[in-house]
């Protein structure tokens, strides 16, 4: 058994990552404009501390506090990817194993802990919305 994903696994994690970044650095260098923050020292902070920033410095705005949430979302997602570890996902109606990530949330209730795969759907929705979310802050700071 290989342990190696197939290409197009690959590809949409990769994508996915890639996706996210180009958010994360919008979102530094907002942050740097509106805080006067080097871009240095915004690089080195984790990104739910920079969605923290973020939401602080856009709550008074409702139209920049819902795109804050957004960010603050697609943040929750990204820690999904991080903290997923590879596993063989086996699919029944094939009977193909398939290496995948898999993501054990746990919670204190156990009613509220999660269990799920990281397919390559869920990852070409979640690059899909970070880029839609890069496009959608890009055009409300340009109308600021």
């Amino acid at each position: 058994m290989s342990v190696r994903p197939d290409d197009d696994y690959l590809v949409a994690l990769g994508w996915a990552k890639y996706a996210f970044l180009h958010l994360e650095w919008l979102v530094i260098y907002t942050l740097h404009d509106e805080t006067g923050r080097t871009v240095t020292s915004l690089s080195k902070l984790t990104p739910r501390t920079l969605s923290n920033l973020l939401a602080e410095r856009w709550g008074h705005d409702s139209d920049l506090s819902a795109l804050a949430e957004r960010y603050s979302e697609i943040v929750s997602r990204r820690e999904d990817i991080a903290h997923s570890h590879p596993a063989t996902q086996q699919i029944s109606e094939t009977g193909e194993s398939l290496q995948r990530l898999r993501r054990h949330k746990p919670n204190l209730q156990a009613e509220s802990s999660r269990v799920y795969w990281i397919t390559t759907e869920w990852l070409e929705r979640f690059a899909a919305d970070a880029l839609t979310l890069n496009r959608n802050i890009s055009e409300a700071l340009g109308r600021r």
